[in-house]
């Protein structure tokens, strides 16, 4: 069998990449929701393209991708333990 780079077989262990980039989801949601979208408000307007972008990259790539990896972590974790 070849060797997955795996330590050890706790899941939650195995989970750290997932933690780090989780973490940097929530850093740019509370920058979009507290900071962007309060300035664009308050502008009128200035900022728009950007509060565009990045709420397409925050509710359709980001949460997508954050999603597939930790399923994907979660069935190599899973078949580590069997």
């Amino acid at each position: 069998m070849q060797d997955l780079g795996y330590e050890q077989h706790n899941a939650i262990l195995n989970l750290g990449s997932l933690a780090i980039f989780s973490f940097f989801y929530y850093v740019k949601l509370v920058f979009y929701f507290f900071i962007l979208k309060p300035f664009v408000y308050l502008t009128n307007g200035i900022g728009k393209g950007m509060q565009r972008s990045m709420s397409e990259s925050l509710f359709y790539s980001e949460i997508l991708a954050l999603s597939i990896e930790a399923y994907i972590e979660f069935l190599i974790s899973g078949y580590l333990n069997s």
